[in-house]
């Protein structure tokens, strides 16, 4: 897998090209100057809604750790669920063989019983 200047894989699904968001905690500082905070705890109050927003945002655009994820393996999982159906079909033959064994095991016992 090779990764591109951003950080995402080449084949990631993660839209490109958006610009990376800034903090400037004097933009907003108007909005916790009536609050009995110190310069420095406005600050670290706004540096942790910032990081709460800009997360949601991620989610918004698919910038998340896990879209990027699964949008990098959605096509091996494709390509997986082609080449696993043989070995799925035997699976399910085989646990019907061994269901009617079984029960034709069970039934055996309870003939042997009865007698």
């Amino acid at each position: 897998m090779t990764i591109d200047p951003a950080g995402l894989p080449e084949d990631s699904t993660a839209p490109r090209g958006y610009a990376a968001l800034q903090f400037d905690p004097a933009a907003y500082m108007h909005f916790v100057e009536d609050d009995d905070l110190t310069e420095e705890q406005a600050v670290e109050l706004l540096r942790a809604i910032w990081s709460i927003v800009v997360s949601f945002v991620d989610l918004g655009y698919g910038l998340d750790p896990v879209h990027q994820v699964v949008g990098h393996f959605a096509k091996e999982v494709a390509a997986l669920e082609g080449d696993s159906s043989g070995v799925l079909r035997l699976r399910e033959e085989f646990a019907n063989i061994a269901n009617e064994l079984a029960a034709a095991s069970r039934d055996d016992a309870v003939a042997r019983s009865d007698s």
